[in-house]
């Protein structure tokens, strides 16, 4: 049973080890996404958000461009980049939300 169990733990610390260094060997592509356009000047704050998360531009840019209405259930109150990544937060449809491109899709190149 002990020799069990010791195989258990280094399959374990193989199958990490192995993780790993495929994970680091990945590459790292940079967004050809076109930009949105604005200022990018929001600050950040602790409003619970519901998380729009797009993977295309043309998608986030739908949201956004209803937000921009700014009219009773539509506000737009900025962007805020962290990490590469624009954060566009508002009101849509009356509810808070915080749109995120990511330029991820599940399409090979």
């Amino acid at each position: 049973m002990k020799n069990c169990a010791n195989f258990i733990f280094r399959l374990r610390w193989f199958c990490l080890l192995v993780g790993f260094f495929v994970s680091a060997a990945l590459p790292i592509h940079k967004t050809n996404a076109t930009p949105i356009p604005g200022r990018c000047d929001a600050k950040t704050d602790r409003t619970p958000r519901y998380a729009l998360i797009s993977a295309f531009s043309s998608e986030a840019d739908r949201f956004i461009s209803e937000m921009r209405r700014n009219n009773r259930e539509n506000r737009y109150e900025g962007c805020i980049v962290i990490n590469g990544h624009r954060y566009s937060k508002g009101r849509l449809r009356g509810k808070d939300v915080v749109v995120v491109l990511t330029n991820i899709s599940g399409s090979p190149e």
